[in-house]
């Protein structure tokens, strides 16, 4: 039998497949039994004729149900947690692979890593100094 806890946890899916299953049982009645497995069995017997043991087994199905999905759920949000670790490992891996090969490039030839960065700087500078003048 569902307990307490799982009652209060699963309340809206329970609600909801009450009223689907057993439409004659009114939001008040359910109201009444909110916290209480045990008033809301009764008020299902009372209301729809149906036997304890039916009842009780369709509880713990909607229980067990709402369980499956929110396990389901947890389960993808870890994969997606995992793929995304593994990932941003990959690329610190690549940016620090990366950089340690400019820090050889520059250490093995100084002058022309130097050239680079002037001749990259003075392209930039140029394209800036376009665009500038090109929007007055």
């Amino acid at each position: 039998m569902i307990d307490r806890q799982e009652l209060e946890g699963h309340w809206k899916q329970i609600v909801g497949q009450v009223r689907e299953k057993w439409g004659q049982v009114t939001d008040d009645e359910l109201q009444k039994a909110q916290g209480s497995t045990e008033k809301l069995i009764g008020v299902i017997q009372q209301k729809t004729g149906e036997s304890k043991r039916v009842v009780e087994e369709f509880l713990q199905g909607v229980v067990d149900e709402g369980s499956s999905v929110v396990q389901r759920v947890k389960d993808v949000a870890q994969g997606v947690a995992e793929r995304a670790q593994e990932e941003y490992q990959h690329v610190s891996d690549k940016v620090r692979e990366g950089y340690d090969e400019a820090g050889q490039l520059v250490r093995h030839r100084p002058m022309q890593s130097i050239a680079a960065v002037f001749g990259v700087g003075l392209i930039a500078g140029l394209l800036a100094s376009i665009l500038l003048r090109s929007r007055s």
